[in-house]
C-alpha cells in the first residue's frame, strides 16, 4: 500500500518525492549520530555531567534565533534551496573544526554553530516539502517517514560500530555524515518564491489573536519533559551497564515505533481529531518517562517504553502541524510553525537539557522523574485549552 502511494505522489504535479526524502533521511542520518552519541563522545573527553547538559542544551538552543535568521534570509534570497544548500555548507565545514578542540567552551561553541547551520535550516525544508506537495499537503509523513527510516539506519549502525571502535571516531563519522547530506540537497529543485502580504504584527500577537497560547505552553513544557532523553537516556543505559550496540538498538526500537506512526497519523487525527490525540499522547510521555526512571534494568519495559516514542515525537509532532493549521489563519501559519520549531522545540528542549544536567549530579534516576512530572503538567494544560477551545468552538456556531 505505501509502494502503491509513493508511486502516486512521484506522478502528481512532478513531484521530487525521493530527492525531497533523500535530505529528510540524511538529516536524520546526522541526528542519528549526534543525539545519542554527543554526550557520550562529551564524557570521554572528561566534561562533567552539568557541562554536558549545558552543552546538550546549546546544541537544541540554537534552533531558538537559527530559524528567524535563516528565514529572514530567504526572505531577501527568494531562493529556499540556496539558502538550505548554504546552511549545510557552513554546517560541512564547521565540522573540522571538531577534530582539534576537547575543551568545555571550544565544544558548547562548536555544537551551537554546528545546529546554527544545521537545524537552524529545518523550517526552510518543511516549506519547500509542504510547497511542494501542494494540495496533497496531508501526504507529507510518506515523504517525512524517511528522516525516521535514516535516524534508525544511522543509530543502530552506529550503536554496533562504537563497541567496536573508539567513541573517538565521532569527528570523522559526523564530517563524513554532514558530507552526504549536502549531496543530497544538491538535487532538491526549488518551488517558485511568493511573497505573501502580511501585516506588520509580533509574534505574541499572532499567538494571543489565533488563541493558541494554552497549546504553545503545553508544548513548550512537552519539550522540557523531553531534555532528560535527549541529553542523558544513553548515559543512563550506560551507567546500568547496557552496551552501545543495546542502545543503539533501543534508539531504533523508538524511531521505528515513530516512522509506524507517521504511516497512520492522519488516519488518528481524522478518526478521533487532533486535540484528542494530542492529549493521548501527551499523557503516554509521562508514563514513558516513569518507566524509564524506574524499571531501566528490565529489557522489555525499556523497549515498552520506547515504543511509545511513536506518541512522544509523531503523534504529538503531526498533532500540533494540525492544530497550527486549525488556528492559524493561512497568511500567519508559517510563522505558527517557526514558533513551534523555535521556542518549543528549541527552547522547551533546551531548558529540560540544562536541568537536566544539574538533577543527574544528585541522583540520575530523578532527571526522568522530574520529566515525568513535567509531561503530566502538560496534559492538565492542554486539556484545559482544549476545553476553552471547544466552548469557544460552541459559542462561535
Amino acid at each position: 500500500m505505501t509502494a502503491r502511494l509513493d508511486f502516486l505522489l512521484l506522478k502528481v504535479h512532478n513531484l521530487p518525492y525521493w530527492r525531497l526524502s533523500s535530505v529528510y533521511f540524511f538529516n536524520c542520518v546526522v541526528l542519528g549520530l549526534v543525539l545519542p552519541y554527543w554526550g557520550l563522545y562529551l564524557d570521554s573527553l572528561g566534561q562533567t555531567s552539568s557541562e554536558i547538559g549545558i552543552s546538550s542544551a546549546l546544541l537544541l538552543l540554537s534552533n531558538i534565533v537559527a530559524p528567524f535568521f535563516w528565514q529572514k534570509l530567504n526572505h531577501r534570497v527568494k531562493n529556499s534551496i540556496k539558502v538550505i544548500r548554504l546552511g549545510i555548507v557552513l554546517a560541512f565545514i564547521c565540522s573540522f573544526s571538531l577534530f582539534e578542540i576537547n575543551s568545555f567552551v571550544a565544544t558548547s561553541l562548536f555544537i551551537f554553530a554546528l545546529s546554527f547551520c544545521w537545524q537552524g535550516i529545518n523550517p526552510l525544508v518543511e516549506s519547500l516539502t509542504l510547497s511542494h506537495l501542494g494540495t496533497f499537503s496531508h501526504h507529507y509523513g510518506q515523504i517525512r517517514l524517511w528522516g525516521s527510516i535514516g535516524f534508525v539506519v544511522s543509530v543502530s549502525s552506529l550503536g554496533l560500530a562504537l563497541d567496536y571502535f573508539s567513541i573517538g571516531n565521532f569527528p570523522l563519522m559526523l564530517t563524513f555524515f554532514m558530507l552526504l547530506m549536502l549531496i543530497s540537497t544538491q538535487t532538491v529543485p526549488n518551488r517558485d518564491y511568493v511573497e505573501k502580504p502580511t501585516e506588520s504584527i509580533n509574534y505574541f500577537n499572532i499567538i494571543k489573536r489565533s488563541g493558541s497560547a494554552g497549546l504553545f505552553v503545553a508544548i513548550f513544557l512537552s519539550q522540557i519533559s523531553q531534555g532528560a532523553y535527549i541529553g542523558f537516556f544513553s548515559l543512563y543505559l550506560q551507567e546500568h551497564g547496557i552496551g552501545l550496540e543495546m542502545t543503539g538498538n533501543l534508539w531504533s526500537v523508538a524511531v521505528i515505533a515513530e516512522v509506524i506512526m507517521f504511516l497512520f497519523a492522519y488516519g488518528l487525527i481524522a478518526k478521533l481529531g487532533a486535540d484528542k490525540l494530542l492529549i493521548l499522547s501527551l499523557a503516554a510521555t509521562a508514563v514513558r518517562w516513569l518507566l524509564i526512571a524506574f524499571f531501566v534494568e528490565l529489557l522489555p519495559v525499556l523497549i515498552l517504553a520506547q515504543l511509545f516514542h511513536a506518541f512522544t515525537y509523531s503523534a504529538t509532532h503531526s498533532s500540533v502541524l494540525e492544530l497550527i493549521r486549525q488556528q492559524f489563519s493561512d497568511q500567519h501559519q508559517e510563522r505558527g510553525i517557526v514558533i513551534y520549531c523555535t521556542l518549543c522545540l528549541g527552547g522547551g528542549t533546551a531548558i529540560g537539557s540544562v536541568v537536566s544536567g544539574y538533577i543527574w549530579a544528585s541522583n540520575p534516576a530523578n532527571t526522568f522523574i522530574f520529566s515525568a512530572t513535567i509531561a503530566g503538567l502538560s496534559v492538565l494544560i492542554a486539556g484545559w485549552w482544549i476545553n476553552k477551545r471547544d466552548c469557544s468552538i460552541r459559542l462561535i456556531d
